[in-house]
């Protein structure tokens, strides 16, 4: 996958994935081994699938303990609420 939240939504749902991209903002499935990295390259891309296919469910792989937190929503919304009220000022 190229998606943004594959890291999550694997991690979360408790399956492999392989993350065709070359850089990745949260590591924490990567190294959970719940997901692999692999850029570009036809060959990473075709080793990264058959380990995932062979490595079957990640049921037992820890969650990252940023991926439990709570209350995101209202995290975000005073962030945003905070970062709006600085710049009206500025």
């Amino acid at each position: 996958s190229d998606s943004g939240t594959i890291a999550e939504e694997s991690a979360l749902l408790g399956f492999h994935a392989v993350q065709i991209r070359s850089n990745i903002e949260r590591t924490e499935s990567i190294e959970k081994g719940i997901i692999m990295l692999t850029g570009r390259n036809r060959n990473a891309i075709i080793n990264a699938i058959q380990l995932v296919v062979k490595g079957g469910s990640v049921e037992n792989a820890p969650i990252p303990d940023d991926y439990n937190d709570t209350n995101i929503s209202l995290k975000v919304a005073k962030l945003v609420m905070g970062l709006a009220s600085v710049r009206k000022y500025t």
